[in-house]
């Protein structure tokens, strides 16, 4: 990961460099958007549903795979909100860079897949290139989130409250993988590298709840707003293999044969209804702030 941040200060050095460059003041407008937090909520929840609507209307056919389409959608709101609070906040309190560079890793490893096969894309209008493009968006948001983390915000992380690591769950996830994979793609390598990534997205939030855990107390609006709508993507993903996974099976034929044994579709299940239930605690004490009309607080654990 240092030498990922050490090519990543010289390409935003050059960026950085570039864009002030250009710089006038017409570009200032746009910072009245997100002045203070609740504007800055409220520009990304705008763009959200904005952005929505366009995608639905021009990117999609009204099909069932649009939910899958909505799940990459919601990841990369989520990311961008937690860029908006490091960025409002001059701050990275409370965020987990191990979340972000498991994140990363998976991204990057779906990515090789999805950039060249087809196999795990929604088949209507958004699999031809606005599912990949939001993954895509997703991976260069959370390459900023890291770099900003190791340089301008390292000061303010939390690192002694975050995971010591999280990559150890990679090889398991990649011997999964290579032992239990579908083949749509039509293709072993890419098979395996789309299921590793499918088995390493179980384990994006573990960092990020576990620190959320260990330092207990109120916990920020933006972060709980982000865990919220990561949640909200898993949900969407869940129920999308929920309703998918048969076709998973070795052998499967739509309306001809159920296939063997569906091994990869179990897992696939296992796995997202694992993601959306690492969140459940969390989401217990945000619907307890809801109700009661208070910020989110959860008790400080020994974790």
């Amino acid at each position: 990961m240092a030498a990922v941040v050490e090519l990543m200060d010289t390409v935003f050095g050059g960026v950085s460099a570039g864009v002030h460059a250009t710089k006038s003041r017409a570009v200032t407008a746009p910072k009245r958007l997100v002045s203070d937090e609740k504007s800055a909520e409220m520009t990304t929840f705008g763009g959200m549903a904005l952005f929505c609507v366009i995608v639905m209307v021009g990117f999609t056919d009204f099909k069932f795979c649009v939910i899958q389409m909505l799940a990459s959608l919601f990841q990369l709101v989520a990311f961008v909100l937690l860029t908006i609070k490091v960025e409002h906040q001059n701050s990275a309190k409370g965020v987990s860079s191990k979340m972000l560079e498991m994140s990363l890793l998976m991204l990057f490893t779906r990515l090789s897949s999805t950039m060249i096969k087809r196999g795990y894309l929604p088949e209507d209008k958004s699999g031809e290139v606005m599912y990949q493009l939001c993954d895509v968006a997703t991976f260069f948001v959370v390459m900023r989130l890291v770099y900003t983390l190791q340089r301008q915000h390292r000061q303010t992380y939390q690192e002694k409250d975050d995971l010591h690591s999280i990559f150890y769950t990679v090889p398991p996830c990649v011997m999964l993988a290579v032992c239990f994979h579908a083949n749509l793609n039509r293709s072993p390598l890419f098979d395996t590298i789309w299921f590793t990534a499918q088995f390493m997205e179980t384990f994006i939030m573990v960092p990020q709840l576990y620190m959320i855990s260990k330092v207990g107390g109120k916990v920020e609006t933006y972060t709980s707003h982000f865990v919220v709508l990561m949640f909200i993507s898993r949900l969407f993903a869940w129920y999308f293999w929920y309703v998918s996974y048969p076709e998973l099976a070795p052998g499967y034929v739509e309306d001809v044969s159920v296939g063997d044994f569906n091994y990869p579709g179990y897992l696939v299940i296992i796995c997202s209804t694992l993601q959306v239930g690492i969140s459940g605690d969390f989401m217990y004490y945000f619907v307890q702030a809801i109700i009661s009309g208070r910020s989110v607080v959860v008790p400080s654990q020994d974790v």
